[in-house]
């Protein structure tokens, strides 16, 4: 909504924090809710990752992990050091 061209200034369910475009990724290509994992650097993809119903990881390679924005009431599932760690994370609960 904030977005330099005017054409993109809108609010869609499909943008981050929004999960509208996880939940239809995981329709079109079977993906299992129960089964999958948001991982992200920031507080916005934990956020769509939690309202797509998904178990979320943080990690700490970007910018974005060190920013927790007010406005988002949330926590991620777990916090990883680099996606190596985050891979190790999702072998360990994957079901």
């Amino acid at each position: 909504p904030k977005a330099t061209l005017k054409k993109y200034r809108m609010r869609c369910g499909c943008r981050k924090p929004g999960a509208g475009m996880i939940r239809k990724g995981m329709r079109e290509y079977g993906v299992s809710r129960e089964g999958s994992f948001m991982v992200g650097d920031g507080m916005m993809d934990i956020v769509a990752g939690q309202r797509a119903g998904l178990r979320t990881i943080l990690v700490k390679t970007g910018p974005g992990h060190k920013r927790i924005d007010a406005m988002y009431n949330a926590k991620p599932g777990f916090v990883a050091k680099d996606l190596p760690a985050a891979a190790r994370i999702i072998k360990r609960y994957a079901k």
